[in-house]
């Protein structure tokens, strides 16, 4: 797939996208704002789109976050489930736009009305979300909330991971190839 053709005018705030084409990539770069700073980004110039490229699309679209209002929250790219197959199949998305997996962090949420200790459940949920996904440890934090259930449901032993990664070129590139 021909990633140019993706590239739009401008960034999802509405900052005109200056471009630069290689052999194998497209160099994309905003000029900065007054006070602000330059965001760049490079991403191939071909991109295999696979039927697990296009599952991983569907399930951004399902259980990704939307560009918000805010210029820091129109750059966020986040995507949030207990399945780790499905976690993977996103990030495997973005393994085709060379994104490192060190780029992206990662949020555990879990109940904290099922969990006996805290600090342990933090660093199990780190290990596990950690390996599943390969992105690292120290990368992981989690969030608890306490919600007394209406009824016992069963719970995820390692709660729910919610990856993210900002960069508002990409995340405008991406939205013009989903909108397409």
């Amino acid at each position: 797939m021909e990633m140019l053709s993706y590239v739009p005018e401008k960034s999802l705030s509405g900052q005109k996208i200056y471009k630069k084409i290689n052999e194998d990539s497209i160099i994309l770069w905003t000029k900065p704002k007054k006070g602000g700073v330059s965001i760049k980004i490079v991403i191939p110039k071909q991109i295999e789109s696979d039927k697990d490229f296009w599952i991983g699309i569907g399930l951004l679209i399902a259980d990704g976050t939307k560009p918000g209002k805010k210029n820091k929250e129109k750059g966020r790219i986040a995507f949030t489930n207990g399945d780790p197959e499905q976690v993977k199949t996103v990030l495997k998305v973005f393994d085709h736009f060379g994104i490192d997996r060190d780029s992206w962090k990662g949020i555990v949420s879990a109940n904290s009305y099922y969990i006996q200790n805290e600090d342990q459940f933090s660093n199990k949920a780190a290990k596990y979300w950690s390996n599943k996904t390969g992105i690292s440890k120290e990368r992981i934090s989690t969030y608890f909330y306490n919600r007394k259930p209406k009824k016992r449901r069963e719970t995820l032993q390692y709660g729910t991971i919610q990856i993210r990664y900002s960069n508002i070129l990409l995340n405008s590139v991406l939205r013009k190839l989903i909108n397409n």
